[in-house]
């Protein structure tokens, strides 16, 4: 028994020590950052004309579905890979006391829902490369309702 002990032992300390295969990683989680955002005057720079379509997320800080959205939603691979390929995606935070582009004119952050008739939040417009709305999802949807909604809207071009 005594001699079994040891031989064991160094069974066990070979199998750790030459163990070669890493142990494997997760892939890298998602974030906001990894969406290509415009500013709100980027999207009428005909330089981003090759993507037919800009999407507006209207949201508030204080908004808990507009954080569900921006953390669930527009932090998944899917949602994220569609809206870079295909949109000028513009994030507006109502609660900022920042000034973006409309069409030809500058207004509040704060203004901005009432020129787009939002009556609720989150809010998210799609403009076609005219700037005209072609479509809007109101409320918190699911990675792939919104996935679905980008897909449809994308094959109306």
């Amino acid at each position: 028994m005594r001699l079994l002990l040891p031989f064991l032992a160094i069974i066990c300390l070979t199998l750790v020590v030459c163990d070669d295969d890493p142990a494997p990683t997760a892939p890298k989680a998602r974030t906001l950052a990894d969406v290509q955002w415009v500013s709100a005057c980027s999207i009428y720079d005909d330089t981003l004309s090759h993507k037919a379509h800009s999407l507006v997320f209207i949201g508030a800080s204080w908004c808990g579905w507009c954080n569900k959205l921006k953390n669930e939603t527009l932090c998944n691979s899917s949602v994220q890979d569609e809206m870079n390929e295909y949109f000028n995606p513009v994030m507006i935070e109502v609660t900022a006391d920042s000034q973006v582009c409309y069409l030809d004119t500058t207004v509040l952050a704060g203004n901005l829902p009432s020129y787009f008739g939002v009556t609720g939040y989150p809010t998210t417009i799609a403009l076609d490369s005219n700037e005209q709305v072609m479509s809007r999802l109101v409320g918190f949807h699911d990675a792939a309702s919104f996935l679905g909604w980008l897909q449809a809207l994308r094959g109306a071009q």
